[in-house]
This record gives structure tokens, sequence and C-alpha cells, in this order.
């Protein structure tokens, strides 16, 4: 599924990128190297901080309401080793309460609170004689935590994770064409994801520590477990005029360590579940004046697996049981068009955007409520307007408030135990600090 907020994540580590990895004579050194980045940091330790803190509150249409808040953190340090040499070590985390709907592949799960984070040590190397040439090998480890509205703890979470694995990237930073300069990133990564609380069914079934039953099945007993391999490239091209753009595509190889495939007659087979996921996006930036700016974001997501579903339809009988093949496969596009405006002399801005999400799925049918399948072929969307007003108090301080309101449908009907169909209004005021 794509995920618009990623861009924001996106858009910090780029604002890191531009003050350490572009330091070897890139288009980009002068804002790495600016009299004010040094008054802090000093000539070799170079430091980056976006705190962003408010006060939140959640509405559910015809349901429940919440008051919570959101921290996001992001830190970074680069230490310059040699000329063409830096060491930097990035925190990017975040805390959120507030009522949000989330998923991991399988269907959407409810939840309060979330926590996410990410320690990420690398070290970009200047290649050859080439200043524009950077090789930047990382490791990283990320741990997520959510209390689902059903939870009692933080490690309670059904699609709560951990995960660490290693990367590469390779930087090519005069790729530019025409009046702009352009940078191209090819990129690998390996990990390893484990869930810690997304136990079988098969082997849940046989497991009963009062009767001191334990599992006889030991088949699939970490089901989601996987390692991933993707790939990437990425190309980022910018102009002294007033357009800019950058588009990415990526594709993961997902393992899963004990997922079995489940054949059309139910059975267990001997083959593990593989998936492969693309991943196309394009993002475009255009000013129209000093104060006005456009943006467009585009993407899609296609998914592929050899994984098989068997429904028993809750019953005793085989006679109303349905097997879907290749149950995991869909295809998703999204669309968010921007604008934001900042006003003068006064130190405000005002940002809106409307984004628009859909997936499809290629084989697994909708159905009505109590399980009976339609005669038609499940999708759902997502429809979010977010609006944005934002107050520089100084250089490094502003305040700021917004409303997100998200509607999300589906022509599956089947609430019993997940919700599709929902309107999602949430409220947020607070303060932020940059340097």
């Amino acid at each position: 599924m794509i995920r618009f907020e990623y861009w924001k994540n996106k858009q910090m580590i780029v604002m890191v990128i531009m003050l350490f990895v572009f330091q070897s004579g890139t288009t980009w050194s002068d804002t790495a190297s600016s009299s004010d980045v040094k008054a802090y940091t000093g000539e070799r330790l170079k430091l980056i901080t976006d705190i962003e803190s408010s006060y939140t509150y959640s509405d559910l249409k015809h349901a429940d309401s919440l008051s919570g808040g959101i921290l996001d953190c992001l830190l970074a340090a680069s230490w310059k080793m040699k000329e063409d040499q830096f060491l930097i070590l990035k925190y990017d985390g975040g805390y959120e309460k507030k009522l949000d709907f989330y998923s991991d592949g399988n269907v959407p799960r409810q939840r309060t609170e979330y926590q996410e984070h990410t320690l990420t040590p690398m070290l970009r190397m200047g290649i050859g004689h080439d200043d524009n040439l950077s090789l930047i090998p990382s490791l990283f480890y990320t741990a997520t935590f959510n209390k689902d509205t059903q939870s009692t703890g933080w490690n309670d979470g059904l699609y709560n994770y951990y995960d660490a694995g290693a990367g590469i990237d390779l930087e090519f930073g005069n790729a530019g064409f025409g009046r702009g300069s352009g940078l191209l990133t090819i990129g690998l990564q390996y990990y390893n994801r484990h869930y810690p609380n997304f136990i079988s069914l098969l082997d849940l079934a046989v497991e009963n520590e009062d009767l001191g039953l334990i599992s006889a099945l030991d088949t699939e007993k970490d089901e989601k477990d996987y390692k991933g391999l993707l790939a990437k490239i990425e190309y980022l091209w910018a102009s002294d005029t007033r357009f800019s753009w950058n588009t990415e595509y990526s594709i993961l190889y997902k393992k899963l360590d004990d997922k079995k495939v489940v054949d059309l007659n139910g059975s267990l087979t001997g083959d593990g579940q593989v998936d492969h996921l693309h991943t196309l996006s394009f993002q475009f930036t255009y000013k129209l004046t000093r104060e006005l700016q456009t943006g467009l974001k585009l993407g899609t997501d296609i998914n592929k697996s050899n994984q098989n579903f068997w429904d028993g339809m809750e019953s005793y009988s085989y006679v109303d049981d349905v097997a879907t093949e290749n149950y995991y496969d869909y295809f998703s596009y999204g669309i968010r068009p921007e604008i934001s405006y900042l006003f003068q002399p006064f130190p405000l801005s005002v940002s809106i955007f409307y984004s628009f999400h859909k997936t499809k799925y290629d084989h697994r049918k909708a159905n009505f409520y109590g399980g009976v399948y339609k005669n038609e072929k499940q999708w759902e969307v997502k429809k979010t307007i977010f609006a944005d007003i934002a107050y520089m108090i100084s250089e490094k301080w502003s305040i700021h408030a917004n409303w997100e309101n998200t509607r999300s449908e589906s022509n599956n009907d089947d609430d019993r135990f997940y919700l599709y169909d929902y309107t999602l209004n949430i409220y947020s005021t607070g303060l932020s600090f940059k340097y």
C-alpha cells in the first residue's frame, strides 16, 4: 500500500543528506557549509535536529474520540573523518496517541498509540578522484510498538515488529542535465524482520498451557517473519528556476521464514511463501511565485504472492468452503496534489493537500455482511484532506495547527471483525524546533 506519510519522513532524510552527504563539491555544498551550521557545530562535527510536538484530538465518526499527542524527532550527527569521508549517526522516531488504522498486508486494525524508533549509523566515502561519486554503507535497527484498542500494553500489538539489516547506496552527484542539477542513487538493502505477536493459528490450536499441551505442528509458528531484499533506484532533479522533480522505483523481495503455501484443496504444501512488491513514485514541485508553491505526487504499488487462501466459512462442512488463488495479489495507485502559500511580510504559511488512494485485489472477492462472497473483486479507497497553518516565531521555532479528514470506503461489507468504512477527523496544534 502506498503510504503518503512516507514522503514526510523522506523530506527529513533529504534534509540530513543536504547537510552531510553533499559536502564534497556538489550543487548543495553551500547548504552544508553555511555559517549558521558552523556556529552550532564547529568545523568537523555537524548536527541537525528536527523535533515536532503536538496536542491532538481524534474523532471517529459515530464511534470513539481520543485526546492525545504526537512527538516526531529526527536527530543526526556527522563527523568529518577525512576530506571525503563522513561518519553519520541518525535517529528517527516518534510517538503518537490518536485513533488510527494500520495493517501489514492483511486487514485494517485499529490502534490508539504507536511508537517507532530507528537507529542508523552510516559511512559516506568519496570514490576515486571524482567528488560527485559516493559510496554509503549503513546499518539499521527498527522497533515498532502498537497499542491496539483491545490491547493492555505496548508488547501486545499484533503487528509489532523488530528488524535489523544493512544497506549500501551508490550516489552520482553530477547527474544533471539542461539547466538543472541531478542526483542518481542506486541502493540495495537486506534485513530480517520479526513479529513477536503474530503466531500461526495452526500452532495456537494445539497449545494449551493449562492442560500441559504444546504445539505438535511447529510448521509456521512465526507466521509473518521474513527476510527482505530491497533494491531501488532514485533520481532527483532541481533547477535554478522554479521546477524540481524526483522519481523512485523499488522492488522488495520477501521470503517468509515459516509460512507455507496453502493449496487450493486447503492443505499445506512444502513450499514457502514468497512475495514481490514493486513500487513506483513521482513527485513534482513548481513555484508559481515567490510565495506560492504547488506540488503533485503520484505512486503505484503492485504486489505478487504465491500464497492462496482457504476459507472454511466458519462451518464444519466442506460444501461451502471457498479457495482463492494468489489471495494477496493487488494493484494500488494514489495521487496527491498540494499547494502552499507564504504570507509576506508576516512569517505565516498555509499548506493544503488532497490525497486519493485505491487498492484493487486481483483475485480476492468482497463479502456481504456475515461472510458470504459477492460476485465482484474487493477494492478499498482512502481519501484524505489536510490543512495546516504555521507561524515562524524565530529562525528555529514555529507553531502550527492542522486538520486532517480521512474517509475510508470499501465494497467489503463484512465488518464483524474489521472496520473498512469510516470517517476519521484529527485536529492538532503544537510547536516545532529545527536547526
